[in-house]
């Protein structure tokens, strides 16, 4: 979420209900096609020493958002992590185990900064938060991704040298974690604000929002997709996801790591809630959205991300509960 944005609460307005009255989501669309194993760690993937670096375990469950009906349970404050501040913007790493987020807290060197915090297996609590000063600046640092094998991140930025407020960076790391280079992707910048960076697994296809006017959108805050040919190429432009957009305010894509189930925020409904839609494959459309009013409230929910497996959904919200102005808030899959 671009947190500059003058737009960050939303009407007391419930959505339309689509879910049943026990909170299970109906009537997913089914899957026609196979679906690849992505808990099976892949034996290329180089040993960045990273203690997040390594794939989920091949021999845990995974957790189907294309099942006829499931739900997910009651949400709860992310221990550890919030403050009396703004925490948003969530990212979970592969394994699950670490945990990046945007804060305004106290200690940071800028408006907003990047922290991490990690947790030794997925039933423990995340442990005290820590500053990422390899991309932080002095500026506004927001939602940051990394890519599977860790030798490559998405970054938003108010940081100097952008097109614009908000912008998206690539940053190339080294085999250590550390940062090689922090470049600006100025071709599918615009002179708004971009932000919300979601990359696939093959790095060939990069996720976001914007409030820019992009060609074919509606020119509001929208998800828009941005390709290129090889994972060494550059982004060369963006294009709106027309099924998923909307005449209101639409952003914050997060996917499943085969790119079939997207979870995101939208104000269509007049508040700004969670919602999610699936396809059959990568190169079709997705299906109509739908409230995941399981988790939404009158509050605004926003900034989702997924666990790999799909157990775990994190996000942000300003629910009664928390310690701040916005915290994170995380609720795991019910099986039917």
């Amino acid at each position: 979420t671009d947190t500059t944005s003058a737009d960050t609460t939303s009407a007391d307005t419930t959505s339309t209900d689509s879910t049943s009255a026990d909170g299970v989501v109906p009537d997913a669309v089914p899957r026609d096609v196979t679906q690849p194993d992505l808990s099976r760690p892949d034996a290329s993937m180089p040993d960045t020493g990273h203690p997040d670096a390594s794939l989920p375990d091949a021999t845990a469950p995974r957790c189907d958002l294309f099942a006829s009906s499931w739900s997910f349970g009651a949400p709860t404050l992310v221990a550890n992590i919030n403050s009396a501040s703004v925490e948003h913007d969530p990212w979970l790493s592969r394994d699950g185990l670490t945990l990046y987020f945007a804060s305004d807290r106290a200690g940071g060197e800028g408006g907003f900064d990047i922290y991490r915090a990690h947790r030794d297996n997925r039933a423990a609590e995340f442990e005290n938060p820590v500053l990422v000063p390899e991309l932080n600046s002095s500026a506004v640092d927001t939602k940051v991704v990394f890519s599977a094998d860790r030798r490559n991140a998405f970054l938003a930025s108010h940081r100097s040298g952008g097109q614009g407020g908000s912008d998206l960076w690539a940053v190339r790391l080294e085999a250590d974690g550390g940062v090689s280079s922090i470049v600006n992707l100025s071709a599918i910048n615009t002179s708004a604000h971009d932000f919300d960076p979601h990359l696939s697994e093959d790095k060939l296809r990069l996720y976001s929002s914007t409030h820019g006017v992009v060609d074919g959108g509606l020119g509001l805050q929208e998800i828009v997709l941005s390709t290129r040919a090889s994972a060494d190429s550059e982004f060369l432009s963006s294009t709106p996801i027309a099924a998923l957009n909307s005449t209101d305010n639409d952003g914050d894509p997060a996917l499943s790591p085969d790119e079939l189930v997207v979870v995101f925020t939208s104000q269509r409904g007049g508040n700004r809630d969670l919602y999610i839609a699936h396809r059959t494959s990568v190169g079709s459309d997705f299906s109509e959205p739908l409230p995941l009013d399981v988790l939404n409230t009158a509050s605004l929910e926003t900034d989702p991300t997924l666990s790999a497996d799909g157990c775990e959904i994190f996000f942000t919200s300003d629910r009664a509960g928390g310690l701040g102005e916005l915290d994170l808030w995380v609720s795991s899959y019910l099986r039917p």
